[in-house]
């Protein structure tokens, strides 16, 4: 199945999840089935590989649109983290990846990963350097998303911080302070 990319969200959504009624005579099944998928590569990423669930991040359509994995990972300041592939909001797939813990990375988390970057404290070169080396459509798509995610998240307020946030023709990052 996973040599020909048929062990995908389709599969997933045939396993049992936590919510199923199951007799007790499966409860060991379910229980193997839910360790090999947390800890073998076995569920299909965005990038067309397998990874455990536990590298796994769930989110929004339009933010795994913009955020390639490496791009989570180093927002999340998390190694090997990887979108599941094609697992819709509600669905059974995706209930069973809530089942493993895969984390869920919505605009509330793509905020705060923002905010610990780029504000304050937790502003270093590495992170700078990451977002000079995007080119201008994609920085143009950051921070639309920037902007939809405080308005989803009712961070407005917040928002200048984020927005300070400013990409130079000279391929640097600076900042415009209040």
């Amino acid at each position: 199945l996973q040599k020909h990319k048929l062990l995908n969200s389709d599969v997933l959504a045939l396993l049992p999840n936590n919510d199923d009624i199951l007799p007790n005579f499966y409860e060991p099944i379910r229980a193997r089935v839910h360790e090999a998928l947390t800890t073998e590569d076995l569920i299909l990423t965005r990038s067309n590989s397998y990874s455990p669930a536990v590298d796994l991040v769930k989110g929004p359509k339009a933010l795994s649109d913009i955020f390639s994995d490496a791009d989570v990972s180093f927002l999340s300041s998390e190694e090997s983290k990887a979108w599941a592939a094609g697992v819709l909001q509600n669905s059974r797939a995706d209930k069973l990846l809530s089942d493993l813990e895969v984390s869920t990375w919505g605009y509330s988390e793509f905020l705060e990963n923002v905010h610990s970057k780029y504000w304050g404290i937790g502003e270093r070169k590495e992170n700078t350097d990451w977002l000079a080396a995007k080119p201008l459509p994609w920085l143009r798509k950051f921070y639309l998303t920037l902007y939809s995610a405080a308005k989803r998240t009712d961070s407005e307020s917040r928002l200048s911080s984020f927005l300070s946030i400013c990409y130079t023709s000279k391929r640097t990052v600076t900042r415009f302070y209040d």
